[in-house]
């Protein structure tokens, strides 16, 4: 993520890359379709818009929050 222009393209890019691994791995999938397709709503915390567009659950939104919550908004910083 350190090339990234904006947040967004460095967390998509830090999910790919995850992904990677663990292709298979259903919240990552949701985690990047969130990212990449929903940005400016999950940013805004709109999280009922997101849980009706994509039909999920509670839990489903908890776990990609999580996702989101151990990436890292800054990744350039370690070499500064």
């Amino acid at each position: 993520g350190i090339g990234a222009r904006n947040l967004q393209e460095c967390l998509i890019i830090q999910i790919k890359r995850k992904l990677k691994d663990n292709e298979d791995d259903e919240i990552l999938n949701l985690t990047l379709t969130i990212i990449s397709d929903f940005f400016d709503t999950f940013s805004k915390k709109h999280y009922q818009k997101l849980k009706n567009k994509l039909d999920i659950n509670d839990e489903q939104l908890r776990q990609v929050i999580n996702e989101v919550l151990k990436l890292n908004p800054k990744p350039g910083n370690c070499y500064s």
